[in-house]
C-alpha cells in the first residue's frame, strides 16, 4: 500500500510533507522548551523550568552583595581567587 496523500484537520498533505524524523521532532520539542523557560523567566513565574535559573541568578546577586559590601564568604574567597581581575 502507498500513500498517495493525507487528510489531517481540513489539511491535505503529501507523504514527504507527513515524513517527519526523531531528530525534528526533538529539536521541535527543545525549542517549546526554551520558548517556555524564556517566558517563565520574564514573568517572574517559578514552575520546574525556571527555577534553576532563579536560584542561580539568586546566588549570583548574593555574591556580589558580600562582594559589595565586603562580607566573608568562604565559597565567595574561593571564587575570587580564581576570578580574572578586570581592571
Amino acid at each position: 500500500m502507498e500513500l498517495l496523500n493525507i487528510y489531517d484537520d481540513g489539511n491535505i498533505l503529501t507523504p514527504a510533507q507527513a515524513c517527519i524524523s526523531s531528530e525534528a521532532i526533538t529539536k521541535l520539542f527543545t525549542t517549546g522548551v526554551q520558548n517556555l523557560t524564556g517566558l517563565s523567566l520574564g514573568l517572574g513565574f517559578a514552575n520546574e523550568l525556571s527555577t534553576p535559573h532563579l536560584v542561580t541568578n539568586a546566588f549570583k546577586n548574593l555574591l556580589g552583595l558580600a562582594l559589595g559590601s565586603g562580607y566573608k564568604l568562604p565559597l565567595l574567597d574561593t571564587l575570587s581567587t580564581q576570578a580574572p581581575v578586570k581592571e
